[in-house]
């Protein structure tokens, strides 16, 4: 019996002492707010680089200090549930280090849509601008 008990204690101190990289995604208005555990910041930040460098993202404004990003202008496919034939979607980001392993991501997003009639419209509906930025920082984050 009590080297059935030990068994249990050790494998909960094993799981629970196991670190796990976590990403939590919340959506606010006009934007989308994210934590990242357990990977350094520095590394969140330089990976957010990189991928904007691999999908050829028009960026600028990197400031270590301030950690602010701004992406755009990417004009994508529109969400299925929008009639527009494109979007263009511009995209400030700001990236915080709590403490060196955990990042705070605030994306702002503004975006316009092409109508039929060859208009562009802004869109400003929050649930529509939280779509869109979850959307982009899928494209962005590596899970």
């Amino acid at each position: 019996m009590r080297p059935a008990i030990l068994f249990i204690l050790f494998s909960f101190f094993i799981v629970s002492a196991t670190a796990c990289k976590e990403v939590h995604m919340k959506a606010v208005p006009a934007g989308v707010n994210v934590m990242i555990h357990d990977i350094p910041c520095e590394e969140v930040k330089d990976r957010l680089i990189k991928e904007c460098k691999r999908q050829h993202l028009p960026f600028e404004g990197v400031d270590q200090h301030q950690g602010l990003l701004s992406i755009g202008p990417v004009l994508t496919t529109p969400l299925p549930e929008d009639s527009f034939l494109k979007t263009e979607e511009r995209v400030r980001l700001e990236i915080k280090c709590s403490d060196p392993l955990s990042t705070r991501l605030s994306l702002r997003i503004q975006l316009k849509g092409l109508t039929a009639d060859n208009q562009w419209l802004e869109i400003k509906e929050a649930d529509k601008l939280n779509a869109y930025g979850k959307r982009f920082l899928d494209r962005l984050l590596i899970r």
